[in-house]
Formats: structure tokens, sequence, C-alpha cells
């Protein structure tokens, strides 16, 4: 394989590495949100306050 076929392939994949990190992280931000919903801000079902929103 020729330096110019090393070259051309590292650039094709780089896009494809960068979209990837970038969709884990998401989905990582993504689960700790919405497990910090779930675990701190969950509805007191003994509250009688109507404005919960």
């Amino acid at each position: 394989m020729t330096f110019y076929n090393r070259f051309e392939q590292v650039i094709a994949i780089t896009p494809g590495i960068a979209i990837a990190v970038v969709v884990i992280v998401s989905l990582w931000e993504l689960m700790t949100r919405i497990g910090s919903l779930l675990a701190v801000r969950t509805l007191d079902p003994l509250d009688q306050c109507v404005d919960h929103m």
C-alpha cells in the first residue's frame, strides 16, 4: 500500500471516529441528565401542591 493510499484511508476514517465520539458523549449526557431527573427531582406523592411544573 502506498503512502497516498494510507493517507486517504486516514482521511476517510477520521470523520467517522469524530462522529462516533460526539454520539457517545451525547448519549452519556442524556443518560446522566435523565438519571438525575429520575433520582433527584422525583415528585413527592405526599406533596399536595398543584404547581409541580
